[in-house]
């Protein structure tokens, strides 16, 4: 995705106010110029706690692995590899993915009930 943010925007803050900023923007996940956009946008800013970000990364990171194993399989169907192996780890890959959602979903409640 083209990144088409090309133009700069400075404002002056105490250092006090810079440190509050960052802090909140850091609880929310975000780099200070993603916070600063959506609060000066009127976006939405959900802060969520530490661990809730933690573990909303790790399964992030997870999915990802998915992913990534789901693309080798297909260079492997492409490359004429043995589709009734593919079968297998698609089906281990299934009950794995179908916990990963599973948690993500318990997460998500945590996240709102916070």
């Amino acid at each position: 995705m083209k990144n088409d943010r090309t133009e700069d925007l400075h404002f002056r803050a105490t250092p006090e106010e810079k440190e509050l900023i960052r802090r909140k923007a850091e609880k929310a996940g975000l780099s200070m110029s993603d916070y600063l956009r959506r609060q000066a946008l009127s976006k939405k800013v959900t802060v969520i706690s530490p661990e809730i970000f933690k573990e909303y990364k790790e399964l992030c990171g997870q999915f990802g692995w998915y992913g990534n194993n789901i693309n080798q399989i297909a260079k492997h169907l492409n490359g004429g590899g043995d589709q009734y192996t593919v079968i297998r780890w698609l089906e281990n890959y299934q009950r794995d993915l179908d916990d990963l959602i599973i948690r993500f979903k318990m997460l998500m409640e945590k996240k709102i009930a916070a």
